[in-house]
């Protein structure tokens, strides 16, 4: 199975790392991501036919149209997050990224496209937030779209709380489907799960770096039980 895929704010491109794990083959049509160091590392590591480095100042309307199946973006989330300082919401320049990723769905028409962001999107600034953000979406009148709150920890072992926002294109599935969020395994992943249970002595900390190790972890801990 082959699918063309795209990717906004791609990071390290965990959704290309998910597609391989599936056994999903895939063309990379475009990514986008600003931190110079992951640029480089998309760019090296996956090869995408375009790449950009700044989604507010790319020209969206120039993007490959109705050919994407999978369109990704994990648009940032400082400014919705209850555990941030910042909580500018739309007010910032990463707020404003989510108008850009709605542009990139509605210029390129993917398939599918899969949004994520924290859970305090739903409930920042009372609620007026997710509903600009619904209300948006409701304007891709050739889509159904889903949200769902999703622990990862039935997934990898990471207590992680996460929105997810779906949305599948009219002509691609029936209009009738519904998508079931609970049709997985509602147990809890284990570190054990993620641990290579090949690796030699030779690749194991000396005593030494396990002491300086010990140390700079336990210096974060006391600085934060200090700042908190």
């Amino acid at each position: 199975m082959i699918i063309n895929f795209a990717s906004d704010c791609s990071g390290i491109d965990a959704p290309a790392i998910a597609l391989k794990k599936l056994g999903i083959g895939y063309n990379y049509i475009f990514a986008s991501e600003i931190d110079k160091k992951l640029y480089n590392y998309i760019n090296i590591k996956y090869k995408p036919q375009y790449i950009f480095d700044n989604i507010l100042t790319r020209n969206h309307k120039k993007l490959p149209k109705n050919i994407i199946d999978l369109y990704v973006a994990g648009f940032p989330c400082p400014s919705f997050s209850s555990a941030s300082a910042i909580h500018e919401g739309f007010e910032s320049d990463r707020g404003q990224i989510f108008f850009h990723v709605y542009d990139t769905i509605k210029h390129t028409q993917p398939n599918c496209f899969i949004l994520e962001n924290v859970k305090g999107l739903i409930t920042h600034d009372k609620g007026e937030t997710f509903k600009k953000i619904k209300n948006y979406l409701s304007k891709l009148n050739n889509y159904t779209v889903y949200y769902e709150i999703i622990n990862s920890k039935y997934f990898t072992p990471q207590n992680r709380v996460r929105i997810y926002i779906i949305g599948v294109k009219h002509s691609f599935i029936n209009k009738k489907y519904k998508l079931n969020f609970d049709d997985y395994n509602k147990t809890q992943k284990h570190i054990k799960s993620i641990i290579d249970k090949n690796i030699t002595y030779k690749d194991t900390l000396s005593n030494n770096k396990k002491k300086l190790f010990k140390k700079s972890l336990t210096k974060k801990i006391l600085i934060q039980t200090t700042i908190g």
